[in-house]
């Protein structure tokens, strides 16, 4: 719903500025409420595959890093598997923008009289396949590369870091006798996680709104009209300045920091549950085989 704000947003770069709660009343006026939820359906769709990715490359990334040591990442490498995590997602990531950017400017086009081209994300995906190829489908990959990558990088370095810090100020808090030991790695809570979650989510667009910007005009627009990001880039500035690099920022914060709290609590939480799974699963092993043994004695 905000999203679809922020899209427009960044489409009209040279409309008159209405604001992020101008430009959904402005949509709601002219095309309902329903409006706000024009291409929903490419990214719901890749939601749960695409966050699998994320959070699973990025663990992947992190054990790497580690290499079995007992000890946490530091912030760089809590970026730079945060940067992996945001290459991994890709192959999901861009052809649903490029669906997704296309339905919400259509929305536009047809408040200005024009035909609706697409009539729903399938179709769009289908016509844009027919008229080009993967090569439309995945027009904008090298953008939203350039989005997520660093995008990613500063969403995990600011979570894992802001947990951390807001675990320490808990155990001062809480009155610990020794704060001076770092949180551990799978320590939780309910107040860290969902602080840190918000914030590592404004971080992440706060770096990546820029290149947003750029990949929606680049992903919104029919094959062959920009040469590619750099053109985009080129005439963006040349037109509207650095500012215009920035549009649709407003909205993308404030979806961001309950959107991302709700994400890191549910990850955290679904965390916390398998690992005591799992830990009970060792636990009843080890009873069954010490079991075994006695009874063989």
């Amino acid at each position: 719903m905000v999203q679809t704000a922020g899209t427009q947003a960044k489409e009209a770069v040279t409309e008159k500025k209405r604001g992020t709660f101008g430009t959904m009343r402005k949509i709601v006026i002219r095309d309902g409420f329903t409006a706000l939820y024009t291409g929903v359906a490419a990214p719901l769709v890749a939601a749960a595959p695409t966050f699998a990715i994320t959070f699973a490359s990025f663990d992947f990334a992190k054990s790497f890093l580690i290499q079995g040591e007992n000890r946490q990442m530091t912030p760089l490498e809590s970026c730079a598997a945060g940067g992996f995590s945001g290459f991994s997602m890709l192959i999901i990531r861009a052809p649903t923008e490029r669906v997704k950017c296309l339905m919400q400017a259509q929305t536009g086009d047809i408040a200005l009289g024009r035909k609706a081209l697409y009539d729903g994300s399938l179709d769009c995906a289908k016509k844009l396949y027919r008229e080009g190829g993967l090569r439309n489908i995945f027009q904008g990959s090298m953008a939203t590369a350039a989005r997520d990558i660093p995008g990613n990088a500063a969403y995990f370095g600011t979570y894992e870091l802001a947990r951390r810090q807001i675990l320490w100020l808990e155990k001062i808090l809480r009155n610990e006798d020794d704060i001076t030991v770092p949180p551990a790695g799978n320590e939780f809570s309910v107040g860290s996680t969902m602080i840190a979650g918000g914030l590592a989510g404004m971080a992440n667009w706060i770096v990546a709104i820029p290149m947003d910007v750029v990949k929606s005009r680049l992903q919104a627009a029919p094959l062959g009209k920009y040469t590619g990001a750099m053109d985009v880039l080129r005439q963006l500035w040349y037109t509207d300045g650095p500012r215009a690099l920035f549009r649709g920022l407003s909205p993308a914060l404030i979806r961001a920091f309950p959107a991302n709290t709700a994400c890191f609590l549910g990850v955290e939480m679904a965390r916390q549950v398998m690992g005591e799974a799992e830990e009970n699963q060792t636990k009843k092993g080890a009873n069954i085989s010490r079991t075994f043994t006695c009874a063989a004695h």
